[in-house]
């Protein structure tokens, strides 16, 4: 049986630092040991080429398109998730497939039940894929391009890197799985299904519980088991390319401290003199201060300024504006003001547990940014291309 998991995590399971190529789903498959996989599926589902083609192979490239390299979330072995999927579907519609035949579909179109079976594994638990963690594009140095949101399309560009965050809710991750596997599926698989009412259904619930999902057939779907006879077939196992690259190492070490101050203690935030601010909009990050106290503990010298602007590619903060703090103390009825100038992590990029922070603070800025304006400069391309021009537009009225 097998049933979405969710469960403690560690955000140290991955290399935040390292850099992943973009690759093509169909490029993978290109791979020897993956087009014999494809091989062995075809061999099972036994339906014509065509329809092969635009229902299983179509699925499975943009599968592979879509998680990439990624590794199975929370797993401190650090599988493939692709892997780990394309084991299980086989594994279960290898199992299923001859039973589907024998009992003429349960009462399904047997061809389509037969794919529901095998997409709905493949793509069982994909919400969870990205609960803690999130994916950016950016260029092969590391510095940042624009925020991948796995609900908006396969992933485009050239290079990637996965940053941890914090964890995303269970009820919310348990609808992600429909939504998430929505822009996986090929068109044609997905109207194909949903011709089925209570197929697709079926289907749906299989996202988070592939047993509990295909009750009504009776069959036993030991995910797991399953898979494992599909791994002494076919060994997937390789090597993930990645690098470091060194032009924004500085960068990344600073973030890293950072995070780690606040984890180890939390209370510092809005404490005068700490360059930490919680806002409704997230993190006011006093930058130069803090890189000056992170600079005083390296015992080596290495720039403010290196440090600053390899930060500041990371795509984890706004530019730097000035701000004024409403203090609590008065002076002749009026509340008094302070200055300072910082660099927004913004609270929607999930760096942070927002509840850990400590109380919010008011602050003003004449330059602040709104949400939707931080949301646009996140999303890059056709989007922020459109809002610029919206912008452009609505001046010259």
């Amino acid at each position: 049986m097998f049933r979405d998991q969710g469960g403690s995590y560690n955000q140290k399971e991955f290399n935040e630092l390292a850099v992943f190529p973009i690759v093509s789903g169909k490029k993978v498959f290109a791979k020897p040991m993956y087009a014999d996989y494809i091989t062995a599926v075809e061999r099972v589902v036994n339906i014509k080429p065509e329809l092969f083609q635009l229902l299983y192979v179509d699925l499975l490239r943009r599968y592979a398109t879509y998680v990439q390299a990624l590794s199975v979330p929370r797993d401190k072995l650090q599988q493939s998730l692709l892997d780990r999927s394309l084991r299980r579907a086989l594994g279960v519609v290898r199992h299923c497939a001859p039973k589907v035949i024998a009992n003429n579909g349960f009462g399904y179109d047997v061809d389509r039940l037969i794919y529901a079976l095998f997409s709905a594994t493949l793509l069982s638990g994909i919400g969870r894929a990205f609960q803690d963690r999130r994916v950016l594009v950016c260029e092969t140095d590391g510095k940042y391009v624009k925020t991948w949101f796995p609900n908006s399309g396969l992933i485009q560009g050239s290079f990637y890197r996965v940053r941890a965050i914090a964890s995303q809710d269970e009820a919310f991750v348990k609808q992600m799985h429909l939504v998430y596997a929505q822009v996986v599926m090929p068109e044609v698989g997905m109207s194909w299904l949903t011709e089925e009412p209570f197929l697709f259904l079926a289907w749906v619930n299989a996202l988070s519980d592939v047993q509990s999902g295909f009750s009504e057939l009776e069959v036993e779907l030991d995910v797991e088991k399953l898979a494992k006879g599909v791994g002494e077939d076919m060994d997937f196992e390789q090597s993930v390319v990645s690098q470091v690259p060194p032009e924004l190492m500085e960068g990344e070490a600073f973030l890293a401290w950072l995070k780690e101050k606040i984890r180890k203690d939390s209370s510092l935030i809005n404490k005068d003199g700490s360059g930490l601010h919680h806002v409704d909009q997230g993190l006011l990050v006093e930058l130069d201060q803090l890189v000056e106290t992170y600079r005083q503990g390296l015992g080596k010298g290495v720039s403010a300024k290196d440090i600053k602007g390899q930060f500041m590619q990371l795509g984890v903060a706004s530019d730097a504006l000035s701000y004024g703090k409403v203090g609590g103390s008065q002076f002749f009825g009026r509340a008094q003001k302070s200055g300072f100038e910082a660099v927004l992590i913004d609270r929607d990029q999930g760096l942070f547990e927002s509840g850990s922070l400590g109380p919010v603070v008011q602050v003003s800025s004449q330059a602040q940014l709104s949400s939707g304006e931080r949301f646009f400069s996140r999303v890059g391309g056709l989007a922020q291309q459109f809002m610029l021009a919206h912008s452009s537009s609505s001046q010259q009225r």
